[in-house]
């Protein structure tokens, strides 16, 4: 991806090829394409589509990276952790502000592996 997506209106569907899922954005201010501005080696990991007439503002990845003050790209990164804090279930019941304190705690590892590779032996307690 190269650009962040803000919807104004209309719905949007993004189809994860990977998982097969399908992610609805229909509410004024959802956002996507942020993964572009949170991870620079990340490709696209969707298909967007509209649905019926939409509109929406694209903002180009160079636009974003270079902003003046708090960068944007860590704000999403943020608030992306923050969402996926809620969907685990045993983080879900954290208060919010605990949940917000881990995601601004967070930092990106990427780890370049062949496929079958272990990332983390529970039984040894060893990330790989």
């Amino acid at each position: 991806g190269d650009a962040l997506y803000i919807v104004i209106s209309g719905t949007f569907i993004a189809l994860t090829e990977a998982l097969g899922e399908a992610t609805r954005y229909d509410k004024e201010g959802d956002y996507f394409g942020e993964l572009c501005l949170v991870l620079p080696s990340h490709t696209r990991g969707a298909t967007v589509v509209a649905q019926g007439d939409v509109s929406c503002v694209k903002l180009w990845k160079p636009l974003l990276v270079d902003l003046p003050g708090k960068k944007l790209d860590r704000i999403l990164f943020v608030n992306m952790i923050e969402e996926c804090l809620h969907k685990i279930p045993k983080l879900r019941f954290f208060p919010a502000e605990t949940r917000r304190r881990l995601a601004k705690r967070a930092v990106v590892v990427e780890h370049h592996m062949c496929d079958g590779a272990v990332l983390y032996d529970e039984e040894q307690g060893v990330s790989g």
